[in-house]
């Protein structure tokens, strides 16, 4: 049975990579809008870099709620990997 301060401690854990993948997201995207202005090599490599920083903090944030997170908790984050 988890307590109150379990849950708490569990719904943190999780924030800091659900965040950073949000997080280079976003950062990709932006650098993508800059790329229609002209394509240039070093915002493209920029903007890969940022994808795979995203894509390995969904993986952790994937693992980690495999772990340590309740059936509905690994549903919902199921759900975004879609």
């Amino acid at each position: 049975m988890q307590t109150v301060s379990d849950t708490s401690a569990a719904r943190r854990f999780l924030a800091i990579p659900l965040l950073s993948a949000e997080r280079g997201w976003a950062m990709a995207m932006e650098i993508k809008g800059q790329l229609a202005a002209g394509p240039e090599a070093p915002k493209r490599a920029h903007l890969q870099r940022r994808l795979w920083k995203a894509a390995a903090w969904g993986a952790e944030l994937a693992r980690l709620a495999a772990e340590r997170c309740d059936a509905r908790t690994g549903e919902a984050i199921a759900s975004c990997r879609l």
